[in-house]
Formats: C-alpha cells, sequence, structure tokens
C-alpha cells in the first residue's frame, strides 16, 4: 500500500476545512432544481429518443441503482474468490492454503484468456 502524503500527527494537509459560501451550498442549489429536472424527465417518457434514459434515471433516483453480482463459471462469485486469495496470502504458505489460491486462480481464469505461469 502507498505511503499517504499526510501522516497521522502531522499538521492537517487543509487547514481550512471544506469550503465554505457558495461552493460548498453547490448540492443544496442543485436540489432546488430536483422537482423541475424530474418533472423534465417525465415528459422525456413521451419522446421515443430519450425515453429509456428517463425511465433508467427516474427509476435510479426512486429506487436505487439495482445491485450488480457477478459471477464466474462455476457459480464463484468474484468477491470469494478476492477473499480465498488474500486469506491464502495472509497464511502461512501451506499445502492447504496453496491449494485454495491455486482453485481461485483456476476458475478465476478458467476461459480463454488464461495468463500463461
Amino acid at each position: 500500500m502507498p505511503t499517504p502524503l499526510w501522516q497521522k500527527g502531522q499538521p492537517s494537509a487543509n487547514p481550512g476545512g471544506r469550503p465554505k459560501g457558495p461552493v460548498a451550498d453547490i448540492a443544496a442549489l442543485a436540489r432546488e432544481y430536483g422537482p423541475h429536472a424530474i418533472a423534465t424527465l417525465v415528459k422525456c417518457l413521451n419522446d421515443p429518443k430519450h425515453r429509456v434514459a428517463a425511465a433508467t434515471a427516474l427509476l435510479d433516483r426512486g429506487y436505487g441503482r439495482p445491485h450488480q453480482t457477478v459471477v464466474g463459471e462455476h457459480n464463484v462469485s468474484v468477491l470469494h474468490l478476492i477473499a480465498a486469495k488474500l486469506v491464502s496470502e495472509t497464511l502461512e504458505p501451506t499445502p492447504a492454503t496453496n491449494a485454495i489460491a491455486s482453485t481461485a486462480r483456476e476458475i478465476a481464469w478458467s476461459g480463454s484468456d488464461k495468463p500463461s505461469e
């Protein structure tokens, strides 16, 4: 992990804190136009060119973006593979941890673009 520019115990890298004044209120200013922006998106639902984009924007803002799960070929999620790799790297190398890492690599690279070892 790279060393951060700011070290604990040192003076603040941003002694003035967050910006104050007009810049600090940009989110509040943008929210003032929220109802008008929503009304514009609703009008765009009737336009064939913009219908899908407007519907997506309204659904994303109303319900949040859908969660996305990435699953490998053997129904193993990418997060499981990352966790297995990290665990195998932090434990002492043993035949068991080497097998976990090897299996994770095989599953992750089961496609045609497997890197050469």
